[in-house]
Order: structure tokens, then C-alpha cells, then sequence
């Protein structure tokens, strides 16, 4: 099994245990609160993934995981993955279900209200509660370099800042 179908089959296990407990409506990115019936795709822009991931983005398609794909060209990462997870108070619970299938989790500060890495991803996947939303950033494909890490972190912080 390749890496990718490893990554993606633990993404769709994790919406799986998520499930039964996440709603499906997001906080406006005005910081308005909770409710709406917005999606994945709506907590960031395609141009925004490719100025952080330093190439170009000019689509985005909503998947199955409840993530939006980001494809990027000429950049450090062929394909940027941001999920939504939930809110603000599912937070416990979503951090429970990567500790129990993800390997555990590593605290990351600096970034929302609170992130962590899961252990089987690291740096590669950051999971983030900013106000009532908990998000994740991920990258499954591309460059394995620091520079990665550091865009994933980057683009997990300017999501966090915009809700």
C-alpha cells in the first residue's frame, strides 16, 4: 500500500469515528459564531493555498472526508488537503479519536486556540481549534522538506486567524 492510500484510508477512518458526533455547520470566517451550512472549501481560498504553498491553486473540490483538495502547481506540495472536523466543543473528542487511531498526538503552539500533530502523520498534518471550529491541514504528497512543514503550519495559522 502506498503512503498516499495509507494517509488517505487513516483520513476516512477518523471521519468514520468522528462521525456520529461532528455537526456539519461551520463558523462564518467573519467570526460570527457557529450555525451556518458552510463547507471544508469555505475556510480558505485556492489563491491563498498557492501564495503559502509558493505556486499556484485556482480550484478546490469538496471530498468524501469532509476536506477540500487544493491542487497546487509549481509549488512545494503537488495537493493541499484542509478538513473540517467539527466545533469548538467536539474538540475533546476529535483529539480523543486521533490518540486512540492515530498513534497519539503532539501539542503545537502558536497556532489557533489550540493544534496538535498526529504521531503517525507529525508535522505533516496539523489539527487546529480557532473559536468554534477545529480544522485540520494536511499534505499528502510532494516535497518531504522542511519547507512543507513550515507551509502547513503557515497555512493552518492563516485559516485560524481568519475565522
Amino acid at each position: 500500500m502506498s503512503v498516499r492510500t495509507g494517509i488517505s484510508l487513516a483520513a476516512l477512518l477518523l471521519v468514520a469515528v468522528l462521525g456520529a458526533s461532528c455537526s456539519k455547520g461551520l463558523a462564518p470566517k467573519d467570526g460570527g459564531g457557529g450555525g451556518g451550512n458552510l463547507s471544508a472549501c469555505d475556510l480558505t481560498e485556492p489563491a491563498v493555498v498557492g501564495e503559502v504553498f509558493g505556486g499556484a491553486s485556482t480550484s478546490e473540490v469538496g471530498g468524501a472526508a469532509r476536506n477540500c483538495t487544493y491542487p497546487v502547481s509549481d509549488g512545494s506540495a503537488a495537493e493541499v488537503n484542509v478538513f473540517y472536523y467539527g466545533t469548538a466543543s467536539q474538540w475533546d473528542g476529535i483529539r480523543s479519536g486521533y490518540v486512540d487511531n492515530r498513534g497519539g498526538v503532539t501539542d503545537v503552539s502558536g497556532i489557533g486556540d489550540a493544534a496538535f500533530n498526529p504521531n503517525d502523520f507529525g508535522g505533516y498534518e496539523v489539527v487546529v481549534r480557532s473559536g468554534d471550529v477545529v480544522f485540520a491541514v494536511s499534505v499528502f504528497s510532494g516535497d518531504p522538506s522542511d519547507a512543507n512543514l513550515h507551509n502547513i503550519a503557515a497555512l493552518a495559522k492563516r485559516i485560524a486567524n481568519d475565522l
